[in-house]
């Protein structure tokens, strides 16, 4: 192995193989819960089921800087073997070339045999180097769900002239967009008419109309909890589930504040994905983030048809699709 390949550092991608491991026994402990599902109370079944996907959560958010460091020392080794595979290419043609001169009588045999010789020692190191690089890429594409995760962006970076989440001010700018020009236009008409008394301006609507969310659950453990019927979201923040009834018009999910489920998680995109209505039923849809949206564990690409029971990750969050 050459010097540039043993400065890449392979400890992330070990790390990530075990807990690669723990996320493929709990994605078929959670298969299984179907086969049990009518052999238990809706209760316990929604108990596990949120204790398992918590878990897989987790070991997301332990992944996540993993893959980052995993992608940063990946990126050296394209450096590396765009250089290795250029160098075989040199050594090929170095050898073609050699061979060509000898046809043509410039090179006597035994001046021949000598270069040829060369060059094609000089040809099986380099090759060698390539089964090296590419014997190392394999063990980096195993430990992510596609090359496209790979070689995704380590993080996803807020635009240039918005802050990050953690800078923000309590009272959003998006939410000053949303009122300040009906509050200017209240003010205005209250001084040209002389009133006194300040003008209420009327309240602006920050859900979508036909979004309806469902009230504080009680505790996770409360023989009492209530769950909604029909199509929603069961949204997962932290030891709390919040859900989300879902109608006609298209839901955002999301870091930024006009989404109608928000995480603040920066492995959330700002507008991350959207679940959205159509003839079959609802789907879901990544809007090219950074971390990328799976479902039960696969990455979304173009629109993905949603079942009930469907988990939905982004970066690290999770919600999980029911309509019944």
């Amino acid at each position: 192995m050459s010097d540039e390949l043993r400065e890449i550092d392979a400890a992330a991608i070990e790390e990530l193989s075990r807990i690669k491991d723990e996320q493929q026994v709990l994605e078929q402990r959670l298969a299984r819960m179907e086969e049990e599902k009518a052999n238990v109370s809706e209760l316990v079944y929604e108990r596990v089921r949120r204790d398992y996907v918590r878990r897989s959560a987790d070991l997301e958010e332990r992944a996540r800087p993993l893959k980052e460091e995993a992608r940063a020392q990946y990126r050296k080794l394209r450096s590396v073997g765009r250089q290795a595979e250029q160098d075989a290419d040199q050594a090929r043609l170095d050898k073609e070339e050699v061979e060509l001169r000898h046809r043509l009588g410039e090179i006597d045999d035994e001046t021949f045999k000598e270069r040829l010789g060369a060059c094609e020692e000089e040809l099986g190191e380099r090759q060698a180097r390539l089964r090296d690089v590419e014997e190392l890429r394999e063990r980096f594409l195993a430990v992510f769900r596609s090359p496209e995760e790979l070689e995704a962006p380590a993080h996803d970076e807020p635009p240039e002239d918005e802050a990050p989440p953690d800078l923000l001010p309590d009272a959003e700018p998006e939410e000053f967009l949303d009122t300040d020009a009906t509050t200017l236009k209240v003010e205005e008409e209250t001084v040209l008419r002389g009133d006194t008394a300040p003008v209420e301006a009327a309240p602006v609507e920050a859900a979508p109309v036909d979004t309806v969310r469902a009230a504080a659950p009680p505790p996770a453990d409360s023989e009492a909890t209530m769950l909604l019927k029909g199509p929603r979201l069961v949204i997962h923040r932290g030891d709390s589930l919040e859900e989300l009834r879902l109608g006609p018009e298209p839901i955002t999910v999301g870091r930024a504040v006009k989404n109608a489920v928000r995480f603040l998680s920066t492995s959330v995109s700002r507008h991350h994905a959207r679940i959205i209505v159509g003839d079959s039923g609802y789907m879901v849809r990544d809007l090219g983030s950074g971390n990328g949206t799976l479902v039960n564990s696969e990455p979304v690409t173009g629109d993905r048809q949603l079942r009930d029971g469907d988990v939905i990750q982004v970066g690290s969050e999770v919600l999980v699709y029911r309509d019944r």
